[in-house]
Formats: C-alpha cells, structure tokens, sequence
C-alpha cells in the first residue's frame, strides 16, 4: 500500500483490511499451534502406550521382586529421566524401611503406605517433597510403596506423565501380587506333598508295628504272671515292660488312627451310648496306667444318653485321660464329669499338673505339636490332635483352658439330642 515501508494510510479500507488479516492470522496461528501441541501429546501417549506394553511384557517374565524394581526403574528412567525406589512390607505386613538416599523420605513412605494415597511431588499432600510417593495398590492389599524422582520435578505435574506413573505402579503391583500368590502355592504344593508322604509312612508304619506290637505286649503279660507266681524278684521289671508294651502300642494306635482321619476313610457308626459305659470301657482300656492317681467321676444322675461311634469316642477318652496322668505329679487326683449343659452333653476332664502352657490353646491341637518342645514325658503329640478330629467328626467343640485353682481342663461338647423312646411290650407289663 502506498507509500511502501510506512505507517501512513490514506484509505480507511487498508485499515479494515490490515484488522482482518490479522485476526485470520491470529486464528489460524491459534489452530495450528493447538493442532501441533494434540499431535505432540499424541505422540506422547503413544510412546508411553508403547512403554507400558514394553514394561508390562518384561514383568510378565519377573520373578523376583528385584526384577520388577529393575524393570520399574528402567521403564520410567527413559521415560522421564527419574529414578525409582520399592519399599516392600515384610511378613507382618509392616513397611521395610533400609536406609533412604537423600531424596527419600521413609515418614512418607510410611504414611503412603497405611493410608493407600499418593503424596509428595505434584499432589495435595505434602507437595513441597522432591519425589513423588505411590503406593503399590494390588487387589488384595497395599503391596509396597514406589517413589519417583525425576531429574526436572515439574514432570511429574504433567498429567500424562502423572497417569504414566500410576499406570506403572499399577503394573508392579499386579506383579508383586502375583509373585506372592506363585510363593503362596509352591509353599501349599509343598505342604501337601509332605503331609501326603507323611500319611502314607505313618500308616505304613502303624500296619506294620501293630501285629508285632500286640505279641510284644501279649508275651510280657504272660512273662510278668509267670513271674509273680514264681515270686521271683524280676516280675517288677516285667510290669514295667508291659505298661512300656501298653504305651507304645497305644502311640501306634494314635499314629494309625491319624493316618486314617485324615484321609477320610474314617465311618461313623453312631448310635446311643450311656456315659457310664462309655467311661467304663475308657478305664478298662488304660489298664493300670492312671494307678498313681485318684481318679473322681462326677456322672449327673439325669446325665442323657450321647451319640456317637463308641469307639471313636471311647479313643478321645482315652487320650484325655492318659494325657492328664502324663503331666499331672504322682499322687495328683484327676476327675471325669458329665453332665448337660444347655444344647450340649458335656465331657470334662481335669488334672492337677501344671496347665496349659502360654499362649494359643488352639496350638495344642494341631499334629506333632506339645506344650514344651523338649520334654522328659513320652509321647509325639497326636493324642490331642486325634481327639480333636474325632470332635469334628461328630460336629462337636473340643476346648481346653487352665482352671482357675491349677491345671487343666478339656471339655468335650457333643450335641445334645432326643433319645429315642423306648419300645413298650404290653404283653410282658401285664404279666409283670
């Protein structure tokens, strides 16, 4: 427009021109300059897309949870130029804290990790921190926590790279979860393996040792009788290899009966019972092994007929019983009552020793478990263990608890039910 390189405009129209063209220039600046900053952040999220197909790939293959750390780090290292730490709970689900670098922060940490929430750099907690906390959130449960560090910490504000970092948190955590899943099932392969072997030798052991056993214990009774009519000195020693004979074949027995409960091959034969049989026959088969100690029964007189496989249960009695002669001191009395309480017909038996040891109860129970490990008294731990199964079996609670004057106390609970009635013959009331 003339005149050429001034300001000086004769014409309005130049003006409204010139304005035109600059907002068209202005505008189609604007469009171009938003189209290029969609297609950077395209390009952006596609190469992290690609990261986290990469990232995910690798840790598929991980094993150890150093190797996720390792992959973590690299993926987010040529993403973002940052650096990354695990923090891993232990065991007891409490957050491991080694000693931090000097852009960690082990209290953030920690608090990320109980509350479940980020913190740090480019959140609403604890902003002004140099990294970024995450913690490690799998399905089950809080798996760890993921601090970031990047070269230049406005990054880690972006909002691409933000998701970038909770996505491979993510990752690492799925990760983690599944690598304490694969430990969780080798350990319960394992045990399975062990427990199956361990059935199969101890019911090898107890078909073997039984026959043997029964002679053993048949030819020292001859030999004891023989020898106390004789009146020879050596019939005492002779007592002594009949109840040692008793005891063994009875640690057969529990082994046996073990074997069997476990692996279900196990037949109720229920039917009614009164207790005094059931207590009798009891007595009979521990022969002489309670003579050291009084022995109270307390049977209630409207005590009710109980249920059950006499033999099974007659085996829990029997367990009980030689269980509180074993730890109760010579001399020491020990009493069986029955009675019903409430919904239940109640079984106790009580010893004057020196009670259950602290701590869980329940433990007790469990095979192979004694209340001291290394202990002068006979025996492997199964008794209890046995009782309890044959508990279950009847839908019955076997508990056990230190009485408040000394001892211990086990409590067989079985299920209180209506006995049938009995049949009436009216022929043989008339003739009565």
């Amino acid at each position: 427009v003339q005149p050429h390189l001034s300001f000086a405009v004769s014409d309005v129209e130049y003006l409204i021109t010139f304005a035109v063209m600059l907002i068209v220039g202005l505008v189609a600046g604007q469009l171009v300059a938003r189209e290029r900053h969609s297609a950077a952040r395209a390009r952006q999220r596609e190469a992290h897309t690609r990261l986290l197909y990469e990232m995910a790939r690798e840790l598929g293959s991980a094993l150890l949870p150093e190797q996720v750390a390792d992959i973590s780090a690299r993926a987010l290292r040529a993403a973002l130029d940052a650096d990354i730490h695990l923090w891993l709970p232990d065991a007891n689900d409490t957050l491991s804290l080694d000693a931090p670098a000097s852009w960690e922060d082990a209290a953030i940490a920690r608090w990320c990790h109980d509350h479940g929430e980020a913190a740090g750099q480019g959140t609403h907690t604890l902003p002004s921190a140099p990294c970024l906390y995450l913690p490690l959130q799998a399905t089950m449960r809080t798996r760890g926590v993921m601090a970031i560090h990047a070269a230049d910490p406005t990054r880690l504000s972006d909002p691409d790279n933000r998701r970038l970092c909770e996505a491979a948190a993510t990752l690492a955590a799925q990760t983690l979860e599944r690598l304490h899943y694969i430990d969780v099932a080798q350990h319960t392969l394992v045990a399975m393996e062990s427990e199956r072997l361990r059935h199969s030798l101890l019911a090898a052991l107890s078909h073997d040792l039984r026959t043997p056993l029964t002679a053993l214990s048949g030819n020292a009774e001859t030999l004891r009788n023989a020898l106390a009519r004789a009146q020879r000195p050596e019939a005492e020693q002779a007592g002594l290899l009949v109840e040692d004979s008793r005891r063994l074949a009875r640690l057969v027995t529990n082994l046996l009966e073990m074997a069997r409960l476990q692996a279900g091959a196990v037949t109720l034969r229920q039917d009614w019972l009164p207790v005094e049989e059931l207590v009798g026959s009891a007595l009979a088969a521990l022969g002489p092994a309670l003579d050291a100690h009084p022995l109270t029964l307390e049977l209630a007189a409207d005590c009710p007929l109980v249920y059950g496989d006499p033999l099974l249960l007659e085996r829990v009695l029997v367990n009980l019983l030689d269980n509180a002669g074993k730890y109760s001191p010579p001399g020491a009395g020990i009493s069986l009552s029955a009675a019903r309480e409430g919904d239940y017909t109640a079984l106790r038996v009580r010893d004057h020793g020196p009670g259950l040891p602290a701590g869980d109860a329940a433990r007790l129970f469990e095979p192979f478990s004694r209340g001291e490990r290394e202990s002068a008294i006979t025996g492997v731990g199964l008794g209890l263990a046995i009782c309890r199964a044959i508990a279950d079996a009847h839908q019955a609670r076997l508990e056990a608890a230190n009485a408040a004057d000394g001892g211990a106390c086990f409590t067989l609970w079985l299920p209180w039910r209506d006995a049938p009635a009995a049949p009436f013959d009216g022929e043989n009331s008339e003739h009565a």
